[in-house]
């Protein structure tokens, strides 16, 4: 091979480098992150008086037994759906900025999409 030509690594690579408009995508995707992070950081400077970040926990049982965790079970009943509406309530009520949720395994819980549909409700 003459050393002179490119390896065939870095011309696939060359070849796989996206378009203008996929570069484009992903730095407007990137800017709306940062902006939305300068407002939730604007939003915590400005008033102390409610929560940044909330960890919900629907659900404690779990379909793995990572040696590691201490979160879950596998006997524990999820939380019921109201109750859980509930709570989101008094979150959002509380202008809660950042809600994650956690547990044992969250997916497990029956009704994770309409958690997750509420929570979205309230911006």
């Amino acid at each position: 091979m003459n050393s002179t030509q490119p390896s065939a690594s870095v011309r696939a690579s060359a070849a796989v480098r996206p378009s203008a408009s996929v570069r484009a995508r992903k730095r407007l995707r990137f800017l709306r992150t940062r902006l939305r992070e300068l407002r939730m950081i604007g939003k915590a400077l400005v008033s102390t008086k409610h929560p940044i970040l909330v960890h919900i926990i629907p659900n404690r049982r779990c379909n793995l037994a990572c040696t590691y965790c201490n979160e879950f079970d596998d006997f524990s009943k999820p939380v019921p759906l109201e109750e859980m509406k509930n709570r989101l309530d008094i979150l959002a009520g509380m202008g809660t900025s950042v809600i994650t949720i956690s547990g044992g395994e969250p997916l497990m819980h029956p009704e994770i999409d309409q958690v997750i549909r509420h929570i979205r409700s309230h911006g």
